[in-house]
């Protein structure tokens, strides 16, 4: 099981418009200066009205420390945007064409192996697509299999999995981590994306739906890699 399950609509938003978590901690700083001010930064008077008022001394405690590290997560995601650490970010085709994808994911028993199908499907036979674990699980989730067999796409479920090595990291064009960019730092120039698609509680409903968000993801990638593909699938996460 990790710790990356899938977001809720406006966390997704949050995730897609990381400048807003900034201009709204901003926004809120402004208004404590504003409030200060307008008492003479009498840090024993009351701001506010009816029930919602609190001593500006209680609301620069909690407020300053809480919504200025909201300014610094919203830069530092949109410093993330900007540099290709997120979903969707564009790829850039190195000159001598693209040769090794890596999919790194925790365990390596669903995820990876869904995303790997796929792009084995569209990318070309030259490209080598590969799929990583940090922590390999024993074998393929059955039910991940059931999943994809349900598409029409057949894994095998005897498959040995693989654990990632530093140097897989290293010979990459890209590496696409699900479920594991806190635990998978990757060398720097490396170019990457994270896919935050969750792993669900089990069942192979529940796997059809991670399947068809993977393959959605797929096909927007290979789109950027110059693969023609089907229109991208609707995808509800980020």
């Amino acid at each position: 099981m990790t710790n990356d399950r899938p977001r809720p609509g406006s966390q997704a938003w949050l995730i897609r418009h990381p400048w807003a978590v900034s201009v709204g901690s901003a926004g809120f700083l402004v208004l404590m200066v504003w409030a200060g001010n307008s008492v003479d930064w009498d840090l024993g008077a009351t701001i506010g009205a009816g029930y919602r008022r609190a001593p500006l001394w209680l609301l620069l405690l909690l407020g300053a420390p809480l919504f200025g590290a909201g300014v610094v997560v919203g830069i530092v995601r949109q410093v993330r945007v900007l540099t290709g650490h997120v979903p969707g970010a564009q790829v850039d085709v190195p000159r001598d064409g693209f040769h090794r994808l890596v999919v790194v994911s925790p365990h390596g028993a669903g995820r990876a192996q869904i995303a790997v199908a796929y792009f084995r499907r569209l990318l070309p036979e030259d490209v080598e697509v590969t799929a990583r674990a940090l922590d390999p699980a024993r074998r393929i989730d059955p039910e991940v299999v059931a999943a994809m067999h349900l598409d029409r796409v057949d894994l095998d479920p005897d498959a040995v999995l693989v654990r990632l090595e530093p140097q897989d990291l290293v010979d990459a064009d890209l590496v696409v981590r699900i479920g594991c960019r806190d635990t998978c730092p990757v060398p720097r120039g490396t170019q990457v994306q994270d896919w935050f698609v969750g792993a669900p509680e089990g069942g192979v409903n529940a796997w059809s739906s991670v399947r068809d968000a993977i393959h959605g993801r797929v096909d927007r990638l290979a789109q950027q890699l110059g693969v023609q593909t089907p229109a991208a699938r609707r995808v509800d996460t980020p």
